[in-house]
């Protein structure tokens, strides 16, 4: 009867470590950005931990519902609006991989972003993926491809606009 609860043991501890290996994975956080931008994205964080840009780590399925990060404002105007946009390598991108992410008013309308997020010259801002905006990457991603495990996020800066409306990049940047 040992021999058989051994191998039980064996088994059950064979399967519970296969299950915890299954849930947390390599990710990797990339961050691109021209040396004219105007914003800076720096103090990435997983659940509060400390990750390295370009630099694998690991973390459960969910875990770009705890990434966070930080901006800062290298432009010497103050800013109303930043405009992320995520990168799901995992995604086939002929269906579009980009999900884009608001901080900030919004230019094409006012009612959800009633209050004015001003970031001025030096200063710098948290940032972390609310529940709400979870979710409507979740929808992103499942609506391309259902149930894929997000292993790759480029992260680039694609819009910024100054409180006196000047918009980064310029059109003749584009």
């Amino acid at each position: 009867m040992s021999d058989l609860r051994r191998n039980l043991l064996t088994t059950t501890l064979s399967m519970l470590g296969i299950f915890v290996s299954a849930q947390d994975k390599h990710r990797v956080v990339h961050i691109l950005y021209p040396n004219d931008c105007p914003i800076e994205i720096r103090n990435l964080k997983v659940a509060e931990t400390p990750i390295e840009r370009q630099k694998p780590f690991e973390a459960g399925e969910d875990w770009l519902n705890s990434l966070s990060w930080e901006i800062q404002n290298n432009w010497e105007k103050p800013i109303v609006s930043v405009e992320v946009d995520l990168d799901f390598h995992d995604l086939d991108s002929r269906n579009g991989s980009v999900f884009k992410y608001q901080y900030g008013e919004k230019q094409d309308t006012s009612s959800d972003f009633a209050v004015k997020k001003l970031l001025n010259s030096g200063q710098s801002a948290k940032i972390t993926i609310s529940d709400e905006v979870y979710e409507s990457i979740k929808q992103f991603i499942n609506s391309k491809e259902p149930n894929l495990s997000i292993i790759v996020v480029e992260m680039k800066v694609s819009k910024v606009v100054s409180e006196d409306g000047t918009v980064w990049p310029r059109k003749s940047d584009n």
